[in-house]
């Protein structure tokens, strides 16, 4: 059990110094508080770890601020006011010391960064990679018989017509089948009188 939280420690310890260094390449500044709580959650606590101390504190995160000094003993991190800055020594050491029992027996020998160890670079990110656009697949042809049977709509139903009845005139007035005139109807009678002679004014006695 021990051994595994020596471990655990050496690991999220050198994880301190690897926050720093991603830092420097994205050009981001973090706080004290940010670097270690990112450092715990790279290098999760054990359950001893993550007991409360008085103060609240958990007993790892504690312990992992305590062994921040020997960082700055050896030159690989400067703490300031403003934060924290790691070092071109300290950059070295994370290529240098690259495996967590490695770091840990540098910082506590005090061995020195190899003069011609390289600083890190920044990854290289990954390009995203297109989306290649589906070939669609040719349209079946449909036979021409199927299309032309597709394309013929039905014919409109035709209303049926309504028979027109010829209009009636109204029947002419002929000279016949005019009534006579008055003057015809005077005429006759004058011609009636006279052949019929003047009425008799003579009474019986």
């Amino acid at each position: 059990m021990a051994k595994s939280t020596v471990e655990k420690s050496s690991a999220r310890l050198k994880t301190v110094l690897d926050v720093l260094a991603e830092g420097t390449w994205s050009e981001k500044s973090l706080n004290a508080g940010e670097i270690l709580a990112e450092a715990i959650v790279r290098v999760p606590l054990d359950e001893r770890e993550s007991e409360l101390l008085s103060g609240g504190i958990p007993r790892g995160h504690k312990s992992l601020t305590t062994e921040t000094a020997k960082l700055v003993k050896a030159g690989w991190l400067v703490k300031g006011r403003s934060g924290w800055t790691i070092t071109d020594d300290g950059l070295r050491a994370t290529v240098a010391f690259a495996k967590p029992d490695e770091f840990v027996t540098a910082l506590t020998e005090g061995i020195p960064v190899p003069a011609d160890t390289p600083l890190p670079t920044a990854p290289v990110k990954k390009a995203p990679a297109r989306k290649t656009a589906a070939k669609k697949a040719p349209a079946v042809e449909k036979a021409p018989a199927a299309k032309a049977a597709a394309t013929k709509a039905p014919p409109p139903r035709q209303r049926p017509r309504k028979l027109q009845h010829p209009k009636r005139l109204p029947p002419s007035r002929s000279s016949s089948s005019r009534p006579p005139s008055r003057s015809l109807v005077t005429s006759t009678r004058f011609s009636a009188r006279r052949r019929t002679g003047p009425r008799s004014t003579t009474r019986c006695r």
